[in-house]
């Protein structure tokens, strides 16, 4: 019995016994932000307006007045392009279509019109779905212009 005494009062096993109490409470606090990380629709801010703003880091990739609010999108190759609607093969492999107004903004190396929409072009789309399950576009990308792919 004092053996056990001497070695529960001496210095090494205070040590690693504070050592095993600090990883232990590291990992709680670890696990109760992944909880409430998860669940953070639970305090609303899904519905909150997040105008964040950050036309400084994503260069001419987004509209120069920030994000998007509530939008959707896809990524996809054209398949067809008429003056108001793209048809695009998604990268799931589902065709979806794509309505163009004159307040979509349409962005390549710098600033492009309908005109510039070509068959094979590869393109990321913004924008809000309507009741026909199509995308009304707020924002059009190309990525690779059909003749600028590169190749596999």
């Amino acid at each position: 019995m004092k053996k056990i005494e001497k070695m529960i009062n001496s210095g090494k096993v205070r040590v690693i016994a504070s050592i095993m109490g600090a990883l232990i409470l590291a990992l709680l606090i670890f696990h109760a932000g992944i909880v409430v990380g998860s669940r953070h629709d639970l305090f609303g801010r899904h519905d909150m307006n997040h105008g964040f703003s950050f036309p400084f880091l994503l260069g001419d990739f987004m509209p120069s007045y920030g994000f998007i609010q509530n939008n959707h999108g896809s990524v996809g190759t054209i398949i067809a392009v008429t003056p108001t609607m793209l048809s695009i093969k998604t990268r799931a492999g589902t065709n979806r279509t794509i309505l163009i107004s004159t307040s979509t903004v349409i962005r390549g190396d710098n600033d492009v019109g309908i005109t510039s929409l070509a068959a094979g072009d590869q393109i990321v789309v913004l924008g809000e779905p309507d009741s026909q399950d199509r995308l009304d576009a707020h924002f059009i990308h190309i990525l690779f212009a059909s003749t600028t792919q590169p190749t596999p």
